[in-house]
C-alpha cells in the first residue's frame, strides 16, 4: 500500500516480469515462509527474490490462478478454530503442474497435523492430483487412514479413481452449492439434507454460511442455520461426530454362497428372457430352452474364476439390466394373457387380484436388481445400475405392442407380437387418436426429463410442498410416477377392459406401465437402503390401490351421463354376436 500511494510501479522499478504474479513482503520472515511454500508447491514456477528491504514471491501464472491454488493453510488460525470445537476439513484444490512428489507430500503436511480432521475434500472441478497422480492421492490418503469425501451430485475429475482405489475409506457428502443456497428457504434446506442423510447413506453434511446479507444479522441467520441442521438431522437418529465410514460388502463376492445365490439367480433371469422371446419375438427353435443353462454355465464360470474382474462386473450389470427389462414386460404379457381370458370375471375383486399379481411380478424384477448389486461400491454409489433410462421406455413400449391384442378383432389377437405391430402400423388414424399419443408422449418425454438426480426439469414450489407433506406423513415418500400415476392408471385400465371398454382400458395399461417401469427402477438405486425402498413402495401400492379405485369411480359415474354405461355396452356385444 505504501509503494501504490506513492505511484511507484514495482514490476518497472526491480525490472519484473509482468507475466509473473508478484507477492511483495516487507516482513522478511513471512516473505520468506510464503517464498518456501510457493517454492515446494509450484515447483520451478516459482522463485524467491530480496529486493533492498522487501521479499518478493515471483509465481508464473495469473493472480487468480495463485490465489485458488493457494499456499498453504494458516495453521495458527486453524489451531485456533479447533479450540474453539469445530472440526476442520482440509479442502485441496488441484493444479495439473504438480509433480506425484508435491501432491504427496501436501497431503502429508495436513494430515501430519492434528489440528486437520483426517480426510479430505477436493475443491473446485478435480480432485487433487488428477489426471497423473490420482493413485498417489489414494495410497497417502490409505496411509494416514484419512476418508475421501465424495461429493454427491458435484462432479470431480478422479474422484471415482480415488473412490474405487481406497473403497471402504469412500464417505458421501451433501452440500447445497452457493448459488443454490440464496434460492432455498429454510425448510427446503433442511428437508433436503435430512433425505440424504436418511436416504442416500451421506455420512457428512458440508454448511456454507450465507454469503449475501439477507436482514441486519447475517452471521446470526447463519448460526441458526446450522444449529437447525444439527437438531434436524439428531431427529433423524444420527449422532455428531467424526463420519462413520461403510466397511461391508468389500470381499462378499468371496463368499461361495453368494457365487451360488448369483448362479440361481443368473439361470432364473435368463429363462424369463427366454420365456419372453417364446411368445413371439423369435421363431420358436428348439435350442432356445438351453439358453437358461448355457447362461448358468457362463456365470458359474465367471463368479468363481473372474468375479472381481471387468468381465465379472460387466457381467452382473448385464444381468441386473436384463432384469430390469425383461420383468415388466413378462408383467404387462401375463395381465394381457389373463384379461384375455374368457373365463374372466367383471367383478372389482377380480380386477385387483390381476393388479396385484402385475404389480408383484414388477417388484420381484426390482429385488432381483438389489440382490445382484449388494456390493460396498454400490451403496456407496461409486458403481451405479447402467440403463435407468432404457428401463423406464422398455415397458411403455411394450404395453403399447403387447396390448393391442385388447382391442384387436378375435381372429388377430392370438397370432403373436409381430401381428400386433402389423395391427398398429395399418391402424386408421384420426384426430382422436393423434392428440391420445400425442399426450402420451408428452407425458412419456416429461417423465424421463424428471428422471435421475439431476433430472433437466426440476421440482416446482409447490410440488416441493407437496412432496415434504408426503414425506413427513409416510416418512419413506412413495414416488410420484408410482402412486399419482402409473398404478391407478393400471387399475382403471384393467377395471374397464373387464367392464368391456377395451379402448380405455387399453390406454390405462399403457399409461400404467409407467408405474411398473418406477417400481424396478426404485430397487436400482442401491445406495438407498433397501428396507427404505420397500416402504416405499409398500406406500406406494397402497395410495395407488385407493386412487386407481376412485378414478374407475369417477369415469364410470361421468361416461354413465353420458349414456355409456356397462349393461348398455353388455348388450350390444351380445347383438352383435
Amino acid at each position: 500500500k505504501d509503494w501504490d500511494q506513492i505511484g511507484i510501479d514495482l514490476r518497472m522499478a526491480y525490472g519484473l516480469d509482468p507475466a509473473k504474479t508478484h507477492l511483495v513482503f516487507t516482513n522478511p520472515d513471512l516473505g520468506q515462509k510464503v517464498g518456501e511454500s510457493a517454492l515446494f508447491r509450484y515447483d520451478q514456477r516459482a522463485e524467491l527474490n530480496t529486493l533492498d528491504d522487501l521479499m518478493v514471491v515471483s509465481i508464473t501464472g495469473e493472480e487468480r490462478l495463485v490465489y485458488e491454488l493457494g499456499l498453504g493453510f494458516n495453521t495458527d488460525l486453524a489451531e485456533r478454530i479447533a479450540a474453539m470445537g469445530f472440526r476442520i476439513v482440509p479442502r485441496l484444490r488441484n493444479d495439473r503442474f504438480l509433480s506425484a512428489e508435491v501432491v504427496a507430500n501436501i497431503l502429508d503436511e495436513v494430515m501430519s497435523n492434528d489440528v486437520f480432521q483426517k480426510g479430505v475434500i477436493f475443491d473446485g472441478d478435480e480432485v487433487l492430483g488428477y489426471p497423473a497422480n490420482t493413485a498417489v492421492v489414494a495410497e497417502t490418503l490409505r496411509e494416514n487412514n484419512a476418508y475421501f469425501g465424495w461429493v454427491e451430485m458435484a462432479k470431480q475429475g478422479g474422484e471415482k479413481n480415488i473412490a474405487a482405489a481406497i473403497g471402504e475409506l469412500t464417505v458421501r457428502v451433501h452440500s447445497i452449492e452457493d448459488k443454490e443456497m440464496e434460492k432455498y428457504s429454510e425448510s427446503k434446506a433442511l428437508s433436503r439434507f435430512n433425505r440424504a442423510v436418511r436416504e442416500r447413506g451421506c455420512r457428512l453434511v458440508y454448511l456454507k454460511p450465507f454469503r449475501y446479507p439477507q436482514g441486519s444479522d447475517n452471521i446470526g441467520r447463519t448460526v441458526t442455520y446450522f444449529g437447525k441442521v444439527r437438531k434436524s438431522i439428531e431427529a433423524e437418529g444420527m449422532v455428531i461426530t467424526s463420519p462413520s465410514m461403510f466397511n461391508g460388502g468389500e470381499n462378499d463376492w468371496k463368499d461361495p454362497s453368494s457365487t451360488w445365490a448369483r448362479v440361481i439367480i443368473s439361470f432364473y433371469v435368463f429363462l424369463a428372457a427366454t420365456y419372453i422371446m417364446l411368445i413371439g419375438v423369435v421363431h420358436r427353435h428348439k435350442w432356445i430352452g438351453l439358453i437358461p443353462v448355457f447362461a448358468a454355465i457362463i456365470a458359474l464360470i465367471i463368479f468363481i474364476a473372474m468375479p472381481d474382474s471387468s468381465i465379472g462386473r460387466s457381467f452382473l450389470k448385464f444381468l441386473a439390466l436384463l432384469s430390469a427389462l425383461v420383468f415388466p414386460v413378462i408383467a404387462i404379457f401375463e395381465l394381457v394373457r389373463m384379461l384375455s381370458s374368457p373365463k374372466r370375471s367383471a367383478g372389482i375383486g377380480h380386477g385387483i387380484a390381476l393388479w396385484v399379481v402385475t404389480v408383484f411380478i414388477a417388484i420381484l424384477g426390482g429385488l432381483i436388481i438389489a440382490a445382484l448389486l449388494s456390493e460396498r461400491d454400490y451403496m456407496l454409489q461409486i458403481n451405479a445400475f447402467s440403463g435407468v433410462k432404457l428401463a423406464l421406455v422398455l415397458p411403455i413400449l411394450a404395453a403399447l405392442v403387447l396390448g393391442v391384442r385388447l382391442v384387436m378383432p378375435p381372429d388377430r389377437a392370438d397370432k403373436g407380437i409381430i401381428e400386433n405391430i402389423k395391427y398398429l402400423l395399418e391402424f386408421q388414424v384420426q384426430i382422436k387418436h393423434v392428440a391420445a399419443f400425442a399426450i402420451l408422449a408428452g407425458a412419456g418425454l416429461l417423465i424421463l426429463m424428471r428422471s435421475g438426480n439431476q433430472p433437466l426439469i426440476g421440482v416446482g414450489e409447490l410440488e416441493f410442498t407437496f412432496r415434504a407433506k408426503m414425506e413427513a406423513l409416510f416418512y419413506a415418500r412413495p414416488r410420484t410416477k408410482e402412486f399419482l400415476i402409473g398404478y391407478p392408471l393400471l387399475l382403471a385400465g384393467i377395471l374397464w377392459h373387464l367392464r368391456r371398454r377395451p379402448v380405455l382400458g387399453y390406454l390405462g395399461i399403457v399409461g400404467g406401465s409407467v408405474g411398473l417401469a418406477s417400481a424396478v427402477n426404485t430397487f436400482c438405486h442401491i445406495h438407498i437402503p433397501i428396507g427404505l425402498s420397500l416402504l416405499r413402495t409398500f406406500w406406494g401400492c397402497v395410495l395407488g390401490l385407493a386412487l386407481g379405485l376412485i378414478l374407475f369411480a369417477i369415469v364410470e359415474i361421468i361416461l354413465h351421463l353420458f349414456g355409456y354405461s356397462y349393461r348398455k355396452e353388455t348388450s350390444n356385444v351380445s347383438k352383435n354376436k
